[in-house]
Order: C-alpha cells, then sequence, then structure tokens
C-alpha cells in the first residue's frame, strides 16, 4: 500500500496544501511560517525585509504561486527598490554603466528600467546565450547582457512597453527561473539547488547500481546460458527499476529539451534528451517483443555522469564566482545616545553608527569613536588586520574585529567602494560579449549538426546492414560535447579576474588581461602615483619674526583653496585667503590681512625673491621623497617647509621586475627638475620628464608612441586624464578620482605596485590555460565523433567522454585560481 502524504497548514505565501516531504521554514520573530516551495519562501523574506509585512494582512486573496510561471508580485515598485533602478534614454551609455539613477521615472518621458537578476539553471554559455536571444525578441528591451560565470542578468527595457514580471516570465518558459539578484537570496538559491541536486545523484546512483546489478546478471547469463523465461524476468525487472530513472533523473534533461524546442532552439540538452529517449524506447521495445539487445544500463549512466559533471561544474563555478560584499541590510544608527536599526538605504551622509565587535562595516565612514583592527582583505587582497583609531577610514565591506567602533557616514549606500567595484564589474565588455557570441553560436550549430550526423550515420550503417546501426547514431549524438567549446574561454576568464580580485586588482574586460602581453613601455607618473601622495610636514625653517604656529596658519589659509595632494599636509583652515589664485605646478597666491602671500615651489618664490635658494635637502632613506616649499609675501621669505612623502610599496622591486621583462620604463611628472631627477634616480630609472603640464604629457606620449606601440601608464590624478585616454592601457588606484577610474582599464585596490607583477604573470598563465582548454575541447570532438561513427564507442561509454570533456575544461580552468 502506497505510504499517504501527510499535509500540513497552507503554504503561508500561495495557501497551497504542504507536505511532509516539500515543506521549507521560515522562523520570523518567533514565529515558524510554513512554505511549499523555496521561491514561495525567497519572496516572503523579501517581502518581510522590506519592512512590508503588512501585505500579508491587508491582501484579499493568496498571491500566485511563484513555480507556476507568476511574477506579478516584483511589478510592486516597493520590491522592486533593491534591484531595479530607472534611467532616460537622454543618458548616454557610459552615464547608465556607471551612474546610479534612483530616481523614480517622470511621466512626461519615455523611460526605461534596468534590472539585475539571478538566473537559476544555467550550465553554460549556449544558455546564457539562448537567454539574450530570447529576450531580445520581446518589444521593449533596449540591452541583455547575461553573465553566465556569475550567474546573472542586466537588463534594460522600456517600461511604457514591457512589464518586469513579463520579462521573467520570458525567461522561466525557455526553462530557467530569474530571481531579484540579492545576495542573501542568491546564497541560499545556490545551497539549496546544490542539496537538491546531492538528492537527485544519490537516489540516480542507487537506481544505476540496482540497474548494473541487473544487467551483470544478463551479460553473465548470455555468456553461461540461461533460461529464456529467467532472462525475461531480468529484462522486465531492468524495466521497471529503470522507469523512476526516466522519470527522476533525466527530468532536466526532458524538460528542458522541450521548452527549447518550443523556443525552436537547440542546446545540448536536445542532444542529451534524444540519446535518452531513443535508448529508452529501443530498450523497452526489446523486452515487450523479446528480441534485440537492452540499454537500460547505458540511460541510467548517461542521466548519471552528465548530472555529476555539471554538479561538478557548478560547484567549481560557484568557487571561482567574484560575489559582491555580503553587506548587512541594516545598520545601528546612533540617535540621542540610543541606537536603532536602520536601513542601509536611509542613512545619510554625517549619520553615526555603531559596529559592534565581529561585524561588517555597512559603509564608508570616519571612525568618531573607538579603536579597533579591521581586515580589507575583501576589498584590497591585504590579508593583515590594521589597527584603526579615532580619524581613521573605514570602508564598506570590511570586517570589524575586536573593538565597538563609532564612525560618522562618509558614502551612503550607493556611493560606498565596494558599490563602485561591483558597478565596474558589471561595465559591459563587448569583446566578450562578441567572443562568447562567436562561441555559443558554434556551440550552437554545433548540436544541430550533431543531429545531422547522427541521421546520416543510422543511415549509412542501416543500409550497409550493420545490426548497430542504430546504437552507433546514438553514441554519434551522445559523445559529442558543444558545452566544452561555450565553457573554455568564460571559465579561465572568472578563474584568473576571481585570482587578480583576491590579490586586489580589477580589471576592466577580457582584452585587457589578453592585451597585457603586447606591453613594451610603462609610463609612471610621480606624486600619488610612484608616492604615496600623502605629504607630512618634517621641518619648518622659520626665517621671519612669526611663531611657527602663525606660519602654518597663514600657510593652511592659503592652501584651503587647493585641491593638491601636498595641501592636506597643511590641514587647511576653514577661513579661506581672499583673491586666491592657482598657478598651475607652482603654488597658490591670496590676500589675508590685507597683505598678498605665495606658498609654493622654489620657482613660484623666485618670482618674487630672484636671489631666494631653499637649503640643502638632509638625508633620507630611499623609500622617502622630500621637497621644500616656501612661504613668502612680497617684501621677504617667510619660512620653508619640509614635505616628505613616501614611496609606494613595492615599487623598486616592480621597476626592477619590468626592466628585467625588457619593458621600458619612463617617469613622467609635473613636479620641479630636482624632485623628480631625485626619484628617478633612487629606483634607477634613466628616462624622466619633468615640469609636464597635462598638455605637454601628451606631447610626451606621442613622442614615445613613435618608439613603443603598446604604452601602459599609470596616473591617478585629473591632470593624467589626458595621458591615460590616450595610451594603449591605463591603470590607477581606488583612491583615484571617479573620472580616472571609470576610464581606466585596471584599478589597484590595494594602493601597492606590486599588481604590475602580478597582472603580468597572471596574463601569461590565462594564456597558456585558455589555450589549453580550447585544444582539448576542439581535439576531442575531432576524436571522439570519428570514433563513435565507425562504431568503437557505446552510448554509456559516450556519456563518460561527454561529461569528462567538460568536466576538463572547468577543472583546468579553476587551476587558475588556485595559482599563486
Amino acid at each position: 500500500m502506497a505510504k499517504q502524504r501527510t499535509a500540513h497548514k497552507p503554504c503561508y505565501h500561495c495557501h497551497e496544501a504542504v507536505f511532509t516531504e516539500q515543506r521549507y521554514q521560515l522562523n520570523i520573530q518567533g514565529e515558524e511560517l510554513i512554505f511549499c516551495c523555496p521561491a514561495c519562501l525567497s519572496i516572503t523574506q523579501t517581502i518581510i525585509e522590506a519592512g512590508l509585512s503588512d501585505y500579508y494582512q491587508q491582501r484579499e486573496s493568496a498571491a500566485p504561486t511563484p513555480s507556476q510561471g507568476s511574477f506579478t508580485l516584483w511589478d510592486n515598485p516597493d520590491l522592486q527598490s533593491d534591484f531595479v533602478t530607472y534611467i532616460t534614454e537622454e543618458q548616454s551609455p557610459s552615464e547608465r554603466v556607471n551612474k546610479l539613477h534612483t530616481a523614480l521615472p517622470s511621466q512626461n518621458k519615455r523611460n526605461l528600467a534596468k534590472a539585475k537578476l539571478y538566473i537559476e539553471g544555467m550550465h553554460c554559455s549556449t544558455c546564457a546565450w539562448l537567454i539574450e536571444r530570447t529576450l531580445l525578441r520581446q518589444k521593449g528591451i533596449k540591452y541583455v547582457h547575461v553573465n553566465f560565470s556569475q550567474e546573472y542578468l542586466s537588463v534594460e527595457w522600456d517600461i511604457n512597453s514591457l512589464s518586469l514580471s513579463s520579462l521573467m516570465s520570458s525567461i522561466n518558459s525557455i526553462g530557467y527561473t530569474p530571481h531579484p539578484f540579492q545576495e542573501d537570496t542568491v546564497k541560499k538559491l545556490q545551497l539549496l539547488n546544490e542539496s537538491n541536486m546531492l538528492k537527485r545523484l544519490g537516489i540516480l546512483g542507487i537506481l544505476m547500481m540496482q540497474i548494473g546489478m541487473l544487467s551483470i546478471a544478463l551479460y553473465a547469463g548470455s555468456l553461461l546460458g540461461i533460461n529464456a523465461h529467467y532472462e525475461n524476468l531480468l529484462r522486465t525487472f531492468t524495466l521497471l527499476v529503470s522507469l523512476p530513472v526516466l522519470y527522476y533523473g533525466a527530468l532536466p534533461f526532458l524538460s528542458r529539451s522541450m521548452l527549447n524546442l518550443k523556443n525552436k532552439q537547440l542546446g545540448m540538452d536536445v542532444n542529451v534528451a534524444l540519446a535518452i529517449t531513443g535508448l529508452f524506447i529501443s530498450s523497452t521495445y526489446a523486452v515487450i517483443y523479446k528480441e534485440g539487445e537492452i540499454y537500460f544500463d547505458s540511460v541510467a549512466m548517461l542521466c548519471f555522469f552528465i548530472l555529476l559533471a555539471r554538479f561538478i561544474e557548478q560547484k567549481s563555478r560557484v568557487r571561482l564566482r567574484n560575489h559582491s560584499t555580503f553587506l548587512p541590510k541594516f545598520a545601528h544608527k546612533i540617535i540621542n545616545e540610543t541606537t536603532k536599526n536602520t536601513l542601509l538605504n536611509d542613512l545619510q551622509h554625517n549619520d553615526i553608527i555603531r559596529i559592534q565587535q565581529g561585524e561588517t562595516i555597512p559603509v564608508d565612514g570616519i571612525i568618531r569613536a573607538g579603536q579597533s583592527t579591521v581586515s580589507e582583505s575583501i576589498l584590497t587582497g591585504e590579508s593583515k588586520a590594521i589597527q584603526k583609531k579615532i580619524g581613521d577610514t573605514v570602508l564598506a565591506g570590511s570586517q570589524n574585529h575586536d573593538g565597538e567602533i563609532d564612525i560618522r557616514v562618509e558614502n551612503k549606500n550607493a556611493d560606498t567602494l565596494v558599490k563602485n567595484i561591483e558597478r565596474f564589474l558589471q561595465r559591459p565588455d563587448n569583446n566578450q560579449r562578441e567572443t562568447n557570441t562567436l562561441t555559443n553560436q558554434l556551440a550552437h550549430h554545433f548540436s544541430g549538426f550533431i543531429i545531422i550526423l547522427s541521421l546520416a550515420c543510422f543511415t549509412f550503417w542501416y543500409l550497409k546492414g550493420n545490426p548497430n546501426a542504430y546504437w552507433i547514431a546514438l553514441s554519434v549524438l551522445v559523445v559529442s560535447c558543444p558545452c566544452a567549446l561555450s565553457l573554455a574561454a568564460p571559465t579561465a576568464l572568472s578563474a584568473i579576474q576571481a585570482k587578480l580580485r583576491q590579490q586586489g586588482i580589477l580589471i576592466q574586460s577580457s582584452t585587457t588581461i589578453e592585451n597585457l602581453s603586447h606591453i613594451d613601455h610603462v609610463i609612471f607618473d610621480k606624486t600619488g602615483t610612484l608616492t604615496t601622495g600623502e605629504f607630512t610636514i618634517s621641518q619648518i625653517k622659520n626665517l621671519s619674526t612669526h611663531t611657527q604656529d602663525q606660519l602654518t596658519y597663514l600657510a593652511s589659509r592659503l592652501e584651503a583653496s587647493s585641491k593638491h595632494p601636498i595641501s592636506k599636509a597643511f590641514n587647511p583652515a576653514s577661513n579661506i585667503a581672499l583673491n586666491t589664485k592657482i598657478f598651475l605646478h607652482l603654488g597658490v597666491q591670496g590676500e589675508i590681512e590685507q597683505t598678498p602671500y605665495r606658498i609654493g615651489s622654489v620657482k613660484f618664490c623666485q618670482q618674487w625673491h630672484p636671489n631666494t635658494l631653499p637649503p640643502a635637502l638632509p638625508n633620507q632613506d630611499s623609500m622617502t621623497q622630500a621637497q621644500w616649499i616656501g612661504l613668502c609675501d612680497k617684501h621677504s621669505l617667510l619660512a620653508w617647509f619640509l614635505l616628505e612623502d613616501r614611496l609606494r610599496d613595492h615599487v623598486s622591486s616592480s621597476i626592477n621586475y619590468l626592466q628585467e621583462s625588457a619593458i621600458k620604463v619612463s617617469l613622467v611628472s609635473g613636479d620641479q627638475e630636482q624632485q623628480v631627477s631625485n626619484t628617478a634616480n633612487s629606483l634607477g630609472v634613466t628616462r624622466y620628464y619633468s615640469q609636464q603640464s597635462s598638455f605637454k604629457k601628451l606631447a610626451t606620449l606621442e613622442h614615445l608612441q613613435q618608439e613603443s606601440s603598446y604604452i601602459l601608464t599609470i596616473g591617478d590624478g585629473i591632470n593624467d586624464a589626458p595621458l591615460l585616454s590616450a595610451s594603449y592601457m591605463s591603470a590607477t588606484f581606488s583612491n583615484a578620482c571617479d573620472w580616472v577610474k571609470n576610464s581606466s582599464d585596471i584599478i589597484f585596490l590595494n594602493k601597492s605596485l606590486k599588481g604590475i607583477e602580478q597582472l603580468l604573470t597572471a596574463n601569461q598563465r590565462y594564456k597558456r590555460i585558455l589555450k589549453q582548454n580550447f585544444i582539448w575541447a576542439i581535439g576531442y570532438n575531432i576524436i571522439a565523433i570519428p570514433f563513435a561513427m565507425m562504431g568503437f564507442v557505446t552510448p554509456w561509454m559516450a556519456a563518460i567522454g561527454m561529461s569528462v570533456s567538460s568536466l576538463m575544461v572547468v577543472l583546468n580552468s579553476y587551476r587558475l585560481s588556485q595559482q599563486t
């Protein structure tokens, strides 16, 4: 007698009946809520976390069941706030990518919406191509890009022509389930999917062993002799055990292939489904009519090995995936000396929040009270925890270790460094898309070619009178592996990006890592690039009757109008000098109490006092760069300030590495001759250019391009912008201005030039692994398909071969993320 299913109370979200074997639970404030499926659980959790739990008290009927393909709930603007932004068509594509637009659309303009969705169920980049192709058929779709490696979809659409629920339903109609891209939800879905796949593999493995034992008995009987009655009984039992294999084990292939065919698309699932149904139908025919061979064991092995390969491949992709930092949804905001949980999006500039021991810092800010050690490894790749005290900057995504701190919010949620990194990584890579489109189209047409080849193979052997013509055709259908070809490039690129991300390096596109091998010349800016750009006053030579405090005060009022890194050394005063004028690369002039003053370079002070010379520079260590800055009025020189700036970590070793690699090195700076020559000589750089304005830097680049076509320029300031734009490739640091970061190919998050050596080494490994992947993917099909056509490969052997082919590509790429 069949076991009766035990029903619990209805699903909290859709009111469907919930049975013991399919229940999902969520505990909210001590109340245990029951759900029929993970989609209902996920939607309910999102509604409650968004503060919209009143929905369940006010609704007049149950919500539609998400598993039935209804996504109308996501048309609610309140629920869209986390993953949908609104933009106008008047904005340029670069503005759409690099700026976050949260304003609601106006009624008098034709507006676009932009969303990021997690796509559940993709197993190769051909799936990504299929989703893009399907969506582009929809009226109102303006832009679509599916990132297979990270399993998300970026889409822009006209909200007047298409709703979000219709868009999500289109994706669902071809067998993939879309979800709002919310990190905690994605993680839970991935864990649930992994659990379901393991369960399916476990049950399928047991059934495969049972069928295997029955098949061994049949094989032994055919060799040693067996009674026809017992042989038919064993064949019948094998058929019965195979039925759940077809229903449960083959369901992912059969359902996906039906959807593909319904949408007039071909994919690897179509080939696998044809092979499975072909083997099962012919074996069932053999059992019923008691003639011919049975291949139920091949059906079970085919399903098991392909599912196993996909499980391993998915686990590897999850490890390689470059997740965004998991930020908390709430922060402890301090209001009248008490703390209140506040949504991250509601925090404003200058709000004070408390970060407790062990918590993740939710926003960029400055410590106002307390001290602690903070780990920034997820952002900069620096594994060592950093001591933080009052006045220090902390970054969203960092981990607070051993102390409670209060911080003042500097950047709201949308403007934090980690969000900027996320947007940088999501910028469209047109070259990568073109490459993936070519490989995906090849894989797509390859599937159709294999079906035609299988039919031709069957026809040939059938006309030749070969009794195994049918099995040979099925082997050809199974043994081919277009997935390996479509996985070759994306998995390698994801692996190397993940490794570089761990080391604190962001790359803009696939071409960046590929083109690094062409670099034959590197140009460095000086201040803020070779040096940290964080100046300090180490000495003051007082030449006047003023006190040192008075001199520093005068300097701070003059420097208050300047944005140059040097100005920060004087702690610029809020009371700015009058009639200030900045002289580019020279200094600042202004009036204080009706007296004109100047502060700046030696050359700048000499314009008023021609015979003035600065003191001799004191002895310094090789990592320190120093310069004298003068303060004067029209009557006399008042003081000299000695400013010191340290070289960045790994500067010497990085330049030595470049020179040993036969890559030319040049230093192009706007600083004075003496300062630039001192830095160049200490680093062993023989080619340097001083007193370079923005346009002079551009002219210098054009001169250098006559002998070097592939120049990498590294700078950090607006004055470097023309140079960075005109170079073959450009790099900057995370503390550079937004314009420079948005136009750069590479960003060093850890503010270390060690990244240059890491990049060039990564380029060599990436090219080697990519070449191996393509050789394997193409070579396997060239060898395996002819062998199958000649009848040397059985269906179960073909299933193993096809699975191993995809696995080899993924595991080979995974090596990139493990190598140092």
